[in-house]
């Protein structure tokens, strides 16, 4: 395909890590001999930071059926491993914070969840959110945080840091829901919260039962809970 210069790639040790999911100048090209040439044209020989790679990744976590498009999200996440394993810790730091703070990380279920909320290997039940188990060999994830094994402490930090009284998205609702079939109880007890049946993150004080005609929800999303 045509492309203006500056939106190619030379391929260098920098520029390796991006193999795939950048546009590269053809091989037969990019030689000692034009390099020079091709660098004044405004071809790149060195990497853009991984923003961009995070913001396609964010970009397809809005997406319907995200397994359907899991080769192009290995890529990135590979694209990402290639770039992490380059990095000081400082240059890290932002990676780090983009996985911690955004659902970006596939799941076994086909979920986005952060890196505190999933582990890269199941518990022993198999009921822990997991990174996908196409991308668990990756690097990427111990470097980012990422536990090797399910941590429920690090998803009630999460739940804690929630707004309450506050109505939640269908993707943070969603979530929610996962946590609370983990531990209830631990969570009812820890966080002294519960998600109400239109969504919202209620404390536990202020709870009734109520069913109106203008919130009808399903009862499987109800759990039995009590105070210890």
């Amino acid at each position: 395909k045509l492309h203006i210069p500056a939106e190619l790639f030379l391929l260098t040790p920098d520029t390796e890590p991006l193999r795939g999911v950048e546009p590269f100048i053809r091989l037969e090209l990019d030689t000692e001999r034009t390099k020079p040439l091709l660098k004044l044209l405004g071809v790149r020989d060195t990497p853009a930071d991984a923003d961009k790679l995070l913001a396609r990744l964010h970009a397809l976590s809005g997406m319907a059926q995200p397994l359907n498009h899991l080769a192009q999200i290995s890529r990135l996440y590979e694209a990402l491993d290639r770039i992490a394993v380059r990095c000081a810790p400082a240059q890290l730091n932002p990676i780090t914070e983009a996985f911690s703070q955004k659902a970006i990380i596939l799941t076994e279920a086909g979920e986005w969840m952060t890196s505190g909320e999933v582990s890269i290997f199941p518990d022993e039940d198999n009921n822990s959110p997991t990174v996908h188990a196409s991308l668990r060999n990756l690097s990427l994830w111990p470097r980012i945080g990422v536990s090797e094994r399910p941590a429920l402490e690090r998803t009630i930090e999460w739940l804690k840091s929630l707004e309450s009284g506050a109505k939640l998205d269908t993707t943070a609702a969603k979530r929610v829901r996962s946590a609370l079939q983990r531990d209830p109880a631990r969570i009812w007890n820890e966080c002294e919260h519960w998600l109400t049946l239109d969504s919202t993150w209620q404390p536990i004080e202020t709870l009734r039962y109520r069913l109106t005609m203008q919130a009808l929800m399903k009862w499987g999303e109800l759990f039995q809970i009590g105070r210890a």
